[in-house]
């Protein structure tokens, strides 16, 4: 009897154990199948997020703006974030910028102009007095020349700016960003003066060649940071100036976007960091 009753806890306690571990099983395995279904659903709104945008970058690259802008909103209320807000402050510095070079054109004209009729007046002037010297007449002489100087110069510039082409590009630049270009085209390509938007949030302004940053220029980084000097190949090189927006300053020469041979860092006080050569953007000794 003693015998037959153990026997019948302990398959009352093998059941016991079986139950608990069946259960534990069960809690487990609900608790990973809604983990899994949890990352799935992450995955699949990911996806769709992803190829809204990327139909939106199209549109919107593309100069279908209104398109664009609608699935940019899209997104906004699906992620809460503010691309529809970032784009359109893109386009007004997109604007603003050819505005500028614009603007930067007609003064230089205007400069010219005025330069002239100021010419013309002082040789009135020194025309009009009642007596003639050496003295006067060599005046006059020079400032004939000047005038013819700036008047040359004034065709010049007329001449290759009705002879160049200007135009709105889009781009892959050479670190794969697309770029939405307005300036000098020749060849189907950014050659010239002109103003770069990188999709990145930064932008440039200057000379290019081949959609390649080349020659004198001014690249502005979305963070606030700005890098005034020369190009080479889409690359700093030669000699430039690299602001950081905590006060920093680096002037001297550059090599393949670093710093390389003699320059001099500056501490946001202005005082000599190091001034010596470099390499690969280190101090060399």
């Amino acid at each position: 009897m003693k015998q037959k009753n153990s026997t019948k806890l302990l398959t009352l306690l093998a059941l016991l154990i079986f139950l608990v571990v069946n259960i534990y099983q069960h809690i487990h395995y609900k608790n990973l199948l809604q983990k899994s279904e949890l990352t799935y659903d992450s995955v699949v709104f990911e996806l769709k997020v992803a190829k809204l945008k990327m139909n939106a970058d199209e549109f919107f690259y593309n100069g279908e703006v209104d398109n664009a802008l609608k699935i940019y909103g899209e997104i906004d209320s699906l992620t809460g974030s503010n691309l529809v807000v970032e784009k359109r402050a893109w386009m007004e510095k997109t604007q603003n910028l050819a505005r500028l070079e614009a603007m930067n054109s007609e003064s230089l004209v205007k400069s010219y102009s005025k330069a002239l009729r100021e010419i013309d007046s002082l040789k009135t002037q020194l025309s009009a007095l009642k007596y003639t010297s050496n003295n006067t007449t060599f005046l006059i002489d020079s400032l004939l020349q000047v005038q013819n100087s700036i008047r040359d110069s004034l065709e010049e510039y007329t001449q290759n700016k009705k002879s160049k082409q200007y135009d709105t590009l889009n781009f892959v630049s050479s670190t794969g960003n697309l770029v939405r270009y307005f300036g000098e085209v020749n060849n189907n390509k950014a050659n010239g003066r002109g103003v770069g938007i990188w999709s990145t949030g930064g932008y440039y302004y200057g000379f290019w060649k081949n959609n390649f940053r080349h020659g004198k220029g001014v690249y502005i980084w979305k963070n606030g940071d700005k890098y005034d000097g020369d190009f080479y190949d889409d690359q700093r090189e030669g000699y430039g100036i690299y602001y950081w927006t905590s006060g920093e300053k680096y002037v001297g020469n550059w090599k393949k976007n670093m710093r390389s041979g003699h320059g001099t860092l500056y501490g946001p006080d202005g005082k000599v960091k190091y001034s010596g050569n470099w390499s690969e953007d280190k101090p060399s000794e």
